[in-house]
């Protein structure tokens, strides 16, 4: 299951603009264009790379139906709490679940989202999305590590502003990739 973003991270958040221009040591703003695209381009790598949502986002999955008493797991994490849960009536009308009839496990890898236990769920429009569930995930103070792959990538991307650099290909510093691998999430649970 892929959930969709609602609220991207904000990596400028993560990663000022003054402290690009300063690891990359470049004076004045004529490059904050493109400095805002690198750090962004940066932040998606790491994400993409460990398999972990980095900065505080908002993501939504949806089901065909209401998970068994195992529950369902909520990819990207660390996921730090629910925002709603909506769910197409047996009539096909929007619904939202009251909070008291769902939990987040707040244990184990991935975070699951459950049905309270002894809840009976409603009858649902048949539907591929009739359950959506919206959460929050990542945390705003990634781990130094991630940080620091982020600042390299964007150096990198400054300092060989294309795909060949005198003759030869470029690729990502291996810092990067050995940074980020601290951080995977090598089970492929997420949460």
């Amino acid at each position: 299951m892929t959930p969709i973003v609602i609220t991207p991270p904000d990596a400028l958040a993560l990663l000022p603009l003054d402290t690009l221009r300063v690891h990359c040591r470049i004076d004045g703003t004529a490059d904050d264009p493109l400095l805002t695209i690198w750090v962004r381009a940066a932040l998606g790598y790491a994400q993409h790379y460990t398999g972990t949502s980095i900065g505080a986002q908002t993501l939504e999955v949806a089901l065909a139906d209401w998970p068994g008493a195992s529950g369902v797991p909520l990819p990207c994490g660390p996921v730090t709490g629910i925002v709603s849960v909506h769910y197409l009536d047996a009539a096909g009308a929007e619904q939202q679940l009251p909070s008291e009839g769902y939990r987040l496990s707040l244990h184990g890898t991935p975070r699951r989202w459950r049905l309270t236990p002894g809840a009976e769920p409603p009858p649902l429009w048949p539907d591929e999305e009739a359950v959506r569930i919206r959460y929050i995930c990542g945390a705003s103070e990634p781990p130094a590590a991630t940080l620091q792959a982020m600042l390299l990538l964007v150096d990198h991307a400054d300092k060989n502003r294309g795909a060949v650099v005198g003759g030869s290909f470029t690729s990502v510093p291996f810092g990067v990739d050995a940074l980020l691998d601290t951080l995977t999430d090598y089970t492929g649970r997420g949460g």
